[in-house]
């Protein structure tokens, strides 16, 4: 009975410190651990490391592009091969062509709009209105505006 004893207590302690009752179970190589410092430990890396590395291949796996997509980032790669990409109107045009031919249509950021061109926010503003001018500015503009007076 000594031996069933001894056996469930190693089993309650940490395999990979041997300091701390074990909570949980490596699903891989099963060993029983107490923390998650302890699967990321040295002791465990080659595990953990391979255990992380499956779950990337079986998520990258599941995400197959069609042969239209492929076919269109194979064009886009030689493009970018064969060119010094000097222009950046033809970046611009084959990530246009890319997005064009997305399936999922995300929302734009609010980061990722056209700035409205100064002139066009104060053409029909009072110019002798100081305030309604300030407030028509961005915030770097004002910012710009300010160091420039400091100077």
């Amino acid at each position: 009975m000594s031996e069933q004893t001894s056996e469930v207590n190693s089993q309650n302690i940490c395999g990979l410190c041997n300091e701390k009752s074990s909570k949980y179970c490596c699903p891989r190589c099963n060993v029983f651990y107490c923390s998650l410092d302890c699967y990321k430990s040295e002791k465990h890396l080659t595990c953990s490391e391979s255990f992380y590395k499956d779950c990337v291949n079986e998520e990258l796996a599941s995400h197959q592009a069609d042969d239209e997509s492929k076919r269109k980032m194979i064009e886009i790669l030689k493009k970018m091969q064969n060119e010094d990409l000097g222009n950046p109107d033809d970046i611009e045009e084959m990530l246009q062509n890319l997005d064009e031919n997305c399936e999922d249509d995300e929302p734009i950021d609010s980061d990722d709009e056209e700035e409205i061109d100064l002139h066009d926010r104060i053409k029909d503003l009072n110019l002798d209105d100081p305030d309604a001018l300030w407030n028509a500015l961005t915030t770097d503009e004002r910012n710009e505006f300010e160091a420039l007076l400091n100077q």
